[in-house]
């Protein structure tokens, strides 16, 4: 196989307008610092994606892309090339005929590689680009495929019991002997397959959870949470007390809630998983939040938003100074969405600052700080520092309480542009929680820009997306009966490997937008609260609700999710759902017509 180069790497990103010149030349001398790959350089520093990188060098070296997701390795092909050879130099082989061996490879020209493969099969070798991230993870699933439970079947992903020396774990055990169990292999092999399996499906958590016979082990995807295996009650100790090693725990300490958290490596990608424990009825429940340093930050034209609200936000980054507040229930994608703005604002001409618990994502042109209870250190204390070190911008994690509310206005009123999350159901809330945890109204009116509520729905798999009609139920309850046209097409996935036929792929952001007028400011001054809907509303405000419509209607997501966002949201103090149907005045043969009740 011989391959040439026609034209620089960088010099091919440049011209397809992907990078400047400037961000090359700053990539030139990291790679030259730290003698990585330009690719990687580009990537780490987030300017271009894995994808940019793998047509790039397609152009670059005349050579055909693969896209793994419609590939399945020949096991013939696998069996030539050993998984430690394939890890070590990112290649997945695809298939094998008499003379020629195809090969996935994040870099055509590794000669190594290459030589290896051609000295060990006596076949030329087909390179195909594809990234270093999905190779890595096509050779966790088609070396080590994870174990997954079948519907008719016993739950997979026990260990072998006479593999252990479960007669020793006993809830009296000293550190030494709990640390000696929990290191033995089949159980160190039991938590990476969970935490390997968890990253590959996309996972943001893992709940490890005893019950009465077995250790239930869950994933979060997408929002929602399924069973992946079950682990021996023989051995949930050793299990728990080797997660809490990897987390810098005290693995004797079994009555008193813990956190910590692991720094890892799972195929080639850094990770950084927040652990907490919980003692319950049947042992150490405990939870690792998956956090993926080295992802690449969601822009905000990616995070779905209607024309109008992204253009709303970006409105409002372009100012000078007030507080822009994004609320939401926990797993609502606040912080997303927040990283999401100050990477569209990170440029040369703004200091941008950070008070974060924890940093979930790096980001470039950054500087990010992070609170430290154990020390002394919170919200507020160190936000007080942030305002010493001359920053336009700064993000601080949560509004908690009075004096971190009370800091961050001051600091909206001299000069800075403030970003911050609320634990409010929708965006009016927000106003008033401030009122709430004593902010003075006229200040909240003098510094306010914006409000943003939202929730997440999930996103109708691209690839089995089929047409189908919802129930009248659904329909009644979401406001699609008196919404859709007559004859309106909707859509849901079918199912299909690349969305683990769950029919639903990554998630979309469905808002409530207020940007803060001069009416809503006045109402707000003076307390009166009669109008202030209309006052939202003519403000240009679109409840959730209607903006899930037009999600559906446009076949983003279903009607199904979002009368299950309906249920999952949380409820007004009346009772009433945030996303209810536009009349809850049903006569008694409406209600029996659709098999529904008053509420």
């Amino acid at each position: 196989m011989s391959i040439s180069r026609k034209h620089r790497l960088g010099e091919i990103l440049v011209s397809a307008g992907l990078i400047n010149a400037e961000q090359l030349q700053q990539a030139l001398a990291v790679q030259k610092r730290s003698r990585r790959r330009l690719g990687e350089v580009l990537v780490s520093m987030q300017v271009v994606s894995e994808q940019d990188i793998v047509e790039a060098l397609s152009a670059q070296l005349g050579i055909p892309t693969v896209d793994l997701d419609d590939v399945n390795p020949e096991p013939e092909a696998l069996a030539l090339v050993p998984v430690d050879i394939a890890r070590r130099h990112h290649i997945l082989p695809l298939a094998k005929t008499q003379e020629r061996i195809v090969l996935a490879m994040s870099n055509p020209l590794d000669v190594v590689a290459l030589d290896y493969v051609r000295a060990r099969t006596g076949c030329m070798v087909e390179a195909q680009v594809a990234s270093r991230s999905e190779i890595l993870r096509r050779i966790t699933q088609y070396y080590m495929p994870p174990e997954e439970p079948a519907a008719h079947a016993e739950p997979s992903g026990t260990i072998e019991l006479d593999r252990v020396r479960v007669e020793e774990l006993d809830e009296s055990m000293d550190h030494e002997a709990l640390t000696r169990v929990s290191e033995q292999g089949p159980v160190m092999e039991t938590v990476n397959a969970v935490i390997r399996h968890a990253v590959q499906a996309r996972a943001t958590d893992i709940h490890v959870e005893p019950c009465k016979d077995v250790v239930r082990v869950r994933v979060r995807v997408d929002g929602v949470l399924r069973e992946v295996r079950t682990i021996p009650r023989a051995l949930q100790l050793a299990v728990i007390s080797r997660i809490k090693i990897m987390a810098d725990m005290d693995i004797t300490e079994k009555r008193r809630p813990q956190d910590g958290r692991i720094a890892a490596e799972f195929d080639g990608g850094q990770l950084d998983l927040r652990v907490a424990t919980l003692p319950t009825l049947y042992g150490e429940a405990v939870n690792l939040r998956i956090l993926d340093r080295a992802g690449r930050m969601i822009q905000l034209d990616e995070l779905g938003y209607s024309a109008e609200i992204e253009q709303k936000f970006r409105r409002v980054i372009a100012k000078s100074n007030g507080i822009v507040l994004i609320t939401g229930p926990t797993g609502s994608g606040k912080t997303t969405t927040l990283y999401a703005l100050l990477s569209a604002m990170a440029d040369e001409t703004r200091k941008i600052v950070t008070v974060e618990d924890p940093i979930e994502y790096e980001l470039s042109g950054v500087t990010q700080s992070q609170i430290n209870p154990k020390a002394g250190i919170s919200f507020a204390g160190q936000l007080r520092a942030i305002l010493r070190h001359d920053p336009d911008v700064i993000l601080v994690g949560e509004v908690r309480d009075q004096e971190t509310a009370d800091i961050a206005m001051r600091a909206a009123l001299t000069g800075h542009l403030v970003f911050s999350t609320l634990h409010t159901n929708d965006a009016p809330s927000a106003l008033t929680r401030l009122v709430d945890v004593g902010v003075e109204r006229y200040i909240i009116g003098a510094c306010v820009l914006a409000v943003a509520a939202q929730r997440l729905v999930r996103r109708v798999c691209p690839r089995c997306a089929e047409p189908y009609q919802p129930s009248e139920e659904v329909l009644y309850w979401t406001g699609l009966r008196e919404t859709a046209d007559a004859g309106q097409e909707f859509v849901r996935g079918a199912g299909c490997h690349f969305c683990a036929h769950s029919g639903y792929r990554g998630r979309v952001a469905v808002c409530e937008f207020i940007e803060v007028t001069e009416a809503i400011r006045a109402g707000l001054i003076s307390g009166d609260r009669r109008g202030s809907l209309h006052r939202f509303k003519a403000a240009g405000m679109r409840p959730l609700r209607e903006d899930g419509i037009d999600k559906v209607l446009a076949g983003v997501t279903t009607p199904d999710e979002l009368q299950q966002a309906r249920r999952r949201s949380p409820r007004c103090p009346r009772g009433r759902a945030r996303f209810p149907p536009p009349d809850c005045r049903r006569s008694r043969q409406e209600r029996s017509a659709v098999g529904g009740s008053n509420h």
